[in-house]
């Protein structure tokens, strides 16, 4: 009649509730198998239509279901001949679509159980694990990027904290030639300095006049903040033409 309908399934012995239930528990296989899916279904509303006992094996479903049905699996413990698979999956299918999951699920039940714990005790159970273990890969799914975003931002503050030291370095250098040229004492000592050391001086007002020119200056600091060898070689010209400046002082 339609009480017997509406309370439980004839063919499978199984409760709506115990249907629901199990059809969560099918749809948070899901998050349990692919905990790092970054797909945007919802596999409550969109539950995959069928999964392969290897799946189930090695997400540790299958042990899980086994625990609640309180198996003690003392032989030699190979999963490709765990009596549950064989329950679950009696025309050797290798893959497990809803229906075929409940129904499996009840024989399990009713081969392992005891009276106190039938197969509405055993989904709820198993709901209860699924629920936890969701939840755990969803906390270290979100302290693996908040570790990641650390680690973004403290790369991001690393790097800025290096091209504030060399953008600093850069305009001292700026600075100091623009001193060296206002230091310049006579046009007497621009002349020596061009007999004794032709080459050196020329590379020194060379310095002098890109130093004056903004578009010069600002393109060589990006190059000089942003490329290493560049950058050594900035460095490595002006210490020599420091130790020009000293010469003339």
């Amino acid at each position: 009649n339609n009480n017997n309908n509406n309370n439980n399934n004839n063919s499978t012995g199984l409760t709506l509730a115990d249907i629901d239930t199990g059809r969560t528990i099918f749809s948070l296989f899901t998050l349990v198998i692919h905990p790092s899916s970054s797909s945007s279904r919802d596999p409550i509303e969109e539950p995959a239509e069928e999964w392969t006992l290897s799946q189930l094996v090695d997400s540790g479903i299958i042990a899980m279901t086994a625990e609640l049905l309180g198996y003690n699996d003392n032989d030699d413990g190979n999963d490709d001949v765990h009596p549950i698979l064989h329950m679950l999956d009696p025309e050797d299918r290798k893959r497990l679509d809803f229906e075929n999951f409940m129904t499996g699920l009840h024989r399990c039940a009713q081969a392992f159980t005891t009276k106190e714990c039938n197969i509405s005790c055993i989904l709820d159970q198993m709901l209860h694990r699924m629920q936890e273990i969701v939840a755990n890969n969803n906390n270290n799914n979100n302290n693996n990027n908040n570790n990641d975003k650390n680690n973004s931002f403290s790369r991001v503050g690393r790097s800025s904290s290096r091209e504030q030291k060399y953008s600093d370095r850069y305009d001292h250098m700026l600075t100091t030639f623009g001193e060296w040229e206002n230091g310049m004492a006579t046009t007497a000592t621009t002349n020596n300095a061009k007999q004794n050391d032709s080459r050196r001086w020329l590379v020194l007002r060379g310095c002098f006049t890109g130093a004056k020119n903004p578009k010069v200056a600002n393109a060589l600091k990006i190059v000089y903040t942003d490329y290493t060898a560049l950058r050594v070689a900035g460095d490595l010209i002006f210490k020599l033409m420091t130790k020009v400046m000293k010469k003339k002082q």
